[in-house]
């Protein structure tokens, strides 16, 4: 944009409602003709620009029931030669950290404390380019402006550093590690069974703490027959979520399994309870883990018993009867005493 003839300043004013937000981002392009210019001012509550051609920035934040006022002084003498050059301000209200960037290189940093706003109460509407007339030269002194909310909308509410998931018996254990916890409400466990239909089966209310790790734990107590998917979802105080990534644990499908008799002869008899039709291989090795026997099990849903053969296992002593489905998966082991 630029001034126009005669000698005018700019003095865009835009409707300050689209501003109040606790963190403010401005960048742009400007090309100096001056020695004074307000890139971005909203009364005195903020004022991001150029006095005596060095840039500065002014902003109040808000602390409790009072504010502070943050002024940067002069940080960076603007080249005067007539081109383009980037100037930003950002404010990150979750760590209280300010910085002023020209051409991508920070050249002013103010470190305050982390959840303090922006104030904006009775700061009117904001202008761009105040006091900036290019000194009555028709030519562009702005370009590349943008404001915006200094928070990334899209970003997790939390960092996520670990999630894990993990059979254990009969029950998965899951964990998960973050940091950068603020603005977060609560923490869902989802589970499914086709990995597309979730179901939340636990909500932990979040820690909070944006400087620390906070750990957490649940166990899934009655996993579903087969593969177990799980997710989380990480809920802000506004509503909004995130899904981490996905995590998978396969469970046998056999709901129970009995092998018999015992002491065993020429025979076993292996009694699988399963939930539905699936393959599994028997392995029967020696108590030095010397394999004797394999063999593969076809298993229809419901209760059914399979005859295994023993009466060309020329050993004596105690076996090992183990039972893996399709995946490697173990789905019991029996020791029997073989006569």
């Amino acid at each position: 944009m630029n001034p126009g003839t005669p000698s005018t300043d700019v003095n865009l004013t835009l409707d300050g409602s689209y501003y109040n937000v606790p963190g403010l981002e401005i960048s742009l392009n400007f090309k100096r003709e001056e020695s004074e210019a307000s890139f971005f001012r909203r009364g005195s509550n903020f004022d991001f620009g150029m006095s005596g051609g060095n840039l500065y920035a002014n902003f109040k934040l808000t602390s409790g029931a009072s504010t502070i006022t943050v002024n940067s002084g002069n940080v960076y003498s603007i080249p005067n030669d007539h081109a383009f050059h980037a100037y930003k301000f950002r404010y990150d209200y979750a760590t209280g950290v300010a910085n002023i960037m020209v051409d991508g290189a920070i050249v002013y940093t103010y470190t305050g404390v982390a959840g303090r706003p922006q104030n904006w109460t009775g700061a009117g509407n904001p202008v761009i380019g105040a006091s900036m007339d290019a000194t009555g030269r028709n030519i562009p002194v702005l370009d590349n402006f943008i404001i915006q909310n200094s928070a990334n909308p899209v970003a997790l509410p939390m960092s996520l550093l670990s999630f894990d998931a993990v059979a254990k018996k009969n029950i998965v254990q899951l964990s998960w590690t973050t940091t950068r916890e603020f603005n977060v409400a609560s923490i869902e466990v989802e589970r499914s069974a086709d990995g597309s239909n979730f179901s939340k089966i636990q909500k932990q209310s979040a820690v909070g703490g944006y400087t620390v790790t906070n750990a957490y734990s649940y166990n899934d107590m009655s996993p579903v027959a087969g593969t177990n998917y799980y997710r989380l979802k990480m809920i802000d105080n506004d509503g909004k979520f995130t899904y981490s990534e996905v995590r998978k644990v396969q469970f046998s499908v056999i709901a129970a399994a009995q092998v018999f008799p015992n002491p065993a002869t020429s025979y076993v008899m292996i009694s699988l309870s399963s939930v539905e039709k699936a393959n599994y291989t028997c392995s029967i090795y020696s108590i030095d883990g010397a394999l004797l026997k394999s063999m593969n099990l076809s298993v229809n849903a419901g209760v059914q018993n399979s005859k295994v053969d023993l009466s060309q296992v020329n050993y004596k002593g105690i076996i090992m009867v183990q039972l893996k489905d399709e995946k490697g998966n173990s789905a019991g082991s029996f020791r029997i005493i073989k006569k």
